[in-house]
C-alpha cells in the first residue's frame, strides 16, 4: 500500500479499492465475508448479506477463463 494512505486503509471495507464490484466472489471470499460481517443489519442475517454480496461479485479474469473452460468441457462432454 502507498505510504500516503492512513494506516489500516488497506483492510478498510469502505475504501474504493474494496468494493465488492472490484473482488472475485471465488479467489476473494475471505474479504468478502469480512465485509459482510462489518455490515450491520438488524433485519438481516449476516449469511445472508454474505450470500447476497458473493452472488453480486465478478470474477476474476482467471477464474472467468477456467470457468469458460469448464462449461465448453461439459458441452463437450454432453454432445458425445
Amino acid at each position: 500500500m502507498s505510504d500516503y494512505l492512513p494506516a489500516g486503509s488497506e483492510n478498510d471495507p469502505n475504501s474504493p479499492w474494496n468494493q465488492a464490484e472490484d473482488l472475485c466472489r471465488y479467489c476473494d471470499v475471505d474479504v468478502i465475508r469480512e465485509m459482510a460481517m462489518s455490515i450491520v443489519d438488524v433485519d438481516r442475517d449476516v449469511d445472508d448479506i454474505e450470500q447476497e454480496l458473493l452472488d453480486n461479485a465478478d470474477l476474476c479474469k482467471d477464474c472467468y477463463k477456467e470457468q469458460e473452460a469448464d462449461d465448453h468441457d461439459d458441452w463437450i462432454n454432453w454432445r458425445n
